[in-house]
């Protein structure tokens, strides 16, 4: 799964002239999917579903804030949310062709 995500990111610097801020916040995000899978025992893109997606964005939308303190109650945005979603959208049109 890495190797793909790393592809995606070559794809963006060389052919789509995407900053390097948007390179590294594309791969933060997606890194953040890949481990998520692992977890959930996902180890190659062919085996991920909508559902999976669907999952891991509600995990998303329901993680707290990082270096916030433990007690916090404050969660990600929408926008981080959906920062998420587009990162997941781009990829996945890449990987389609």
């Amino acid at each position: 799964m890495q190797e793909l995500v790393e592809n995606f990111i070559q794809h963006l610097r060389s052919e789509r002239g995407q900053s390097e801020n948007t390179q590294r916040t594309y791969f933060t995000l997606l890194n953040r999917f890949v481990t998520w899978a692992r977890t959930h025992e996902l180890s190659a893109w062919p085996q991920v579903e909508l559902s999976h997606l669907l999952q891991f964005l509600e995990h998303e939308r329901s993680r707290r804030v990082a270096h916030e303190p433990q007690e916090s109650t404050r969660k990600l945005s929408g926008q981080s949310v959906y920062l998420e979603m587009a990162a997941l959208r781009a990829f996945y049109r890449y990987a389609e062709k």
